[in-house]
């Protein structure tokens, strides 16, 4: 039989005695009367103790202490202890178990004290057994779930880590040093240690919950992403008995869970942050270096949408991507940010160096210089110092693009800064937006109209609604300073409908007190076209006033053609399915005119005459102009030039066949009152009736010589032919100059045009007669004459000639006509008609 062992602590020395004779056999016995000797006995051989019996007479101070100190102490406090009393004495029972006694044993002893002894022994194997079980069956589910565990047992001064801990791990890690944080850092990433020391070691040492992702160094010295977890497990006492730490390798989850920060915060196509990105990095930015000064620079490319529309969109990319990556090299993450703000605009921020946008500006052109395209690419860019970091990053770079936009399409100027100019502007903005709808609500923005001229009659045909926007504190305001604040903040809606129904009740008053009625045509702001209900908006209001739809005519600015055909054609053939008339507003601003009245069935254009500043003085401006007019004609389209503002312009645009004409010339846009009172006078425009009683008598045959630019235009553009000639005493008609098709219809040569200079040659003298009584008629009424005659051409074919003249200055004795001649033989033919 193996004997177990016994320690017995008796300070009274006598008091066991009787026990270690019952014992004897049993137990090995190892005896102490002193309470540091005891703890010197199970310091050395505690693992070999299996019970201890401690003497207990309540005769001697800090008896119990010894039983305290045992308890106290993580390796021996698995022993059980029995308190072994002289006489039975509840109290001292009551303070014994107290203080961490498994039993009691009280003389005289017998059998049933061997008993509890044993039984004592037993309990606590079992518990021991029972706790090292369960511990073992949590490591292996520890190892079978691929968590790293690392686990700190202060009772039992055991530490315990998964298998793979050592082998994951480069560096030796004392288990015990670990939690002190003096284990190996070179097992931690250097940009990890200080998260590791503030959210791991120092968590731990308050007792809480500790949470630190950082990477570790490999055996194969690469580094690989952890989450480390750590829990505290405290007594009853609320001292910590263990700490229990995981590990998880998290290097997919850290992959994707960049992948999609990435996603979210930059931008696919360059690589850079994205605007909203762009706008926190930067607000992080600025936080953390208070001191350092700052400033804002924001890029736009110039004329970009030309380059998708000549290149394609693929090479629009490659150069969004090629502006982003050099701009990314020239702002490193750790100098600065760089994001992408809208399709070309570009943002930078970075610390302020006095005197460097000039260095910016030339070193990116250069780089812009080395993109490798057939184009001129050029940048525009402003520059905002940050000054007040209150203010919201957006509203910094509304600042620099608002800069960069004083400078776009400047080719000598490249940059600007936002001053106290562009503030005052931005002010004024900002109180035009705060006044916008109660404008609206007190019908601040009067109508006006601006008539529109026939220039074969002199007459009003129809006119254009303009809104002028009355304010009671700072009177008329212009236009330009608040409709394009409106079109960007989309009140532009609001004020257009506006504006059609007071147009629309205006038609209905005309109507209903019998007044001859005018189409009036109104602005359409993109906005509209974008609105698939738009059409049936804008029936629902004629119909409101019992207006034909023919009768509010619909301008839409030939930008919007641009933006997106189809939603736009898809639009037009609605409105013109229910009767509404288009017309193409700016004709001519854009690089695609031509092109778009290919595609788009408008109804009437409409040619801004800034489009051909200068044209009294350039031959090609001049022809420009009449070619559009021409090709209009051949399509059937009217034509209406706006922004007439001199005589020579107006009478211009009649000769070239232009159709009606707007501008300051005739009249600037006019309140309500002074459009009816035109209207009602129904005068034919005064400049109309000079024309024709005399306003070129002063004119000179030599101004319309062969010369003269301007005349070689008109002569070139007209339809049809069409000759000048002198009539001298009323008798003789001599020729000036003519047309090439004049020539043609004649059958005359340029060289023998001196030989053959009168247009009465080749013709009967009846017919001769006729024209020269013709001749004298339109000198004296000023009214076009027109004559059907026969005239001999080349081999003596006779051909049917249409004449139409008219005197266009002079008198009785020398006067100027222009003659307008068609060859009409083969008509008369075909028709059967008498000749």
């Amino acid at each position: 039989m193996v004997q177990r062992n016994m320690l017995m602590i008796d300070q009274a020395r006598d008091s066991g005695i009787d026990l270690s004779i019952l014992l004897k056999d049993e137990y090995n016995i190892f005896q102490t009367e002193n309470r540091i000797e005891a703890m010197e006995i199970l310091s050395s051989k505690g693992q070999e103790i299996d019970v201890i019996i401690l003497a207990v007479s309540g005769k001697k101070k800090n008896e119990l202490k010894v039983l305290q100190a045992i308890k106290e102490d993580e390796i021996i406090s698995r022993i059980p202890v029995i308190a072994m009393l002289e006489n039975r004495d509840i109290k001292m029972e009551a303070s014994a178990l107290e203080a961490g006694a498994d039993d009691i044993i009280v003389k005289p002893f017998s059998s049933l004290t061997i008993k509890r002894i044993d039984n004592a022994i037993v309990t606590s194997e079992k518990r021991r057994s029972l706790t090292k079980a369960e511990e073992e069956r949590y490591h292996i589910i520890v190892e079978l779930s691929g968590t790293l565990v690392l686990e700190w047992n202060f009772i039992e001064h055991k530490f315990y880590s998964s298998p793979g801990f050592k082998d994951l791990v480069m560096g030796h890690l004392d288990s015990w040093s670990i939690l002190e944080n003096r284990g190996n850092v070179k097992a931690v990433h250097p940009d990890d240690i200080l998260t590791l020391k503030k959210e791991f070691f120092g968590k731990i040492k308050a007792g809480k919950l500790a949470k630190a992702l950082v990477r570790l160094k490999k055996i194969d010295s690469s580094y690989t992403w952890c989450e480390l977890s750590a829990t505290c497990v405290k007594g009853d006492d609320g001292k910590v008995e263990k700490v229990i730490a995981t590990i998880n390798i998290v290097d997919a989850e850290i992959t994707v869970r960049q992948k999609l920060k990435d996603r979210a915060e930059v931008d696919v196509l360059t690589g850079i942050y994205n605007k909203d990105t762009f706008y926190q990095k930067t607000r992080e930015m600025l936080m953390e270096n208070p001191g350092r000064k700052y400033i804002i620079v924001c890029a736009d490319i110039e004329r970009f949408r030309m380059i998708n529309d000549l290149f394609g969109m693929d090479e629009g990319d490659r150069l969004l991507k090629f502006v982003g990556q050099q701009l990314k090299l020239r702002i490193p993450r750790e100098f600065g940010t760089v994001g992408r703000l809208s399709v070309d605009v570009f943002a930078m921020c970075f610390p302020d160096i006095d005197e460097q946008a000039d260095t910016i500006v030339s070193e990116f052109r250069e780089q812009l210089k080395s993109y490798q395209l057939e184009f001129d690419i050029n940048i525009a860019l402003g520059f905002y110092k940050i000054e007040d970091r209150k203010i919201p990053i957006n509203f910094m770079c509304d600042r620099a693009i608002m800069a960069l936009k004083t400078v776009k399409g400047n080719y000598l100027k490249h940059y600007a800064f936002y001053d106290e100019t562009l503030r005052n502007e931005m002010l004024e903005e900002q109180n035009i937006l705060n006044d916008m709808e109660t404008a609206l609500k007190n019908r601040q923005f009067e109508v006006y109209f601006q008539p529109v001229y026939s220039l074969s009659t002199g007459k009003i045909i129809s006119a254009e609604a303009l809104v002028r926007w009355v304010h009671p504190e700072k009177g008329m305001l212009s236009p330009s300073s608040f409709l394009p604040i409106f079109e960007h903040n989309g009140f532009i809606t609001k004020l257009d409908t506006y504006v059609w129904e007071t147009v629309c009740k205006r038609i209905q008053l005309w109507k209903s007190e019998g007044k001859e009625v005018y189409p009036i045509s109104v602005n359409v702001s993109r906005v509209h076209l974008y609105d698939s209900n738009f059409c049936s908006e804008l029936l629902s209001l004629v119909q409101k006033y019992d207006v034909e739809p023919c009768l509010l005519k619909l301008e839409i600015t030939e930008s919007a053609y641009t933006e997106n055909e189809k939603q736009l054609l898809y639009i037009m053939s609605q409105l013109q399915c229910s009767g509404f008339k288009i017309l193409m507003d700016d004709f001519g601003s854009g690089y695609s005119s031509l092109n778009m009245l290919k595609d788009v069935p408008v109804d009437v254009l409409k040619i801004d005459m800034r489009f051909i500043n200068g044209f009294e003085e350039s031959t090609r401006a001049g022809s420009i102009l009449a070619s559009v007019v021409q090709m209009a004609r051949r399509l059937k389209l009217p034509v209406i030039a706006e922004g007439v503002e001199t005589r020579e312009q107006a009478e211009y645009l009649r000769l070239i066949g232009c159709e009606s004409a707007q501008g300051y010339f005739f009249s600037r846009p006019i309140p309500l009152q002074d459009f009816e009172l035109l209207l009602a006078e129904n005068k034919t425009f005064e400049w109309f009736v000079e024309s024709f009683e005399g306003i070129y008598k002063n004119i000179n045959v030599e101004d319309l010589s062969i010369n003269d630019p301007k005349a070689t235009i008109l002569f070139q553009s007209i339809i049809g032919g069409i000759g000048i000639y002198e009539v001298i005493d009323q008798n003789t008609i001599k020729f000036v100059r003519g047309n090439d098709e004049f020539y043609e219809i004649l059958g005359i040569s340029r060289e023998n045009i001196g030989k053959e200079n009168e247009i009465l040659g080749n013709v009967n003298e009846v017919e001769q007669k006729k024209i020269i009584k013709k001749c004298k008629i339109a000198l004296e009424t000023g009214k076009k004459q027109e004559i059907i005659y026969t005239r001999k051409c080349g081999a003596g074919k006779e051909r049917q000639i249409y004449l139409r003249m008219r005197c266009i200055g002079g008198d009785n004795k020398r006067a100027v006509f222009y003659f307008i001649l068609n060859d009409i033989s083969d008509l008369i033919l075909d028709y059967g008609l008498p000749h």
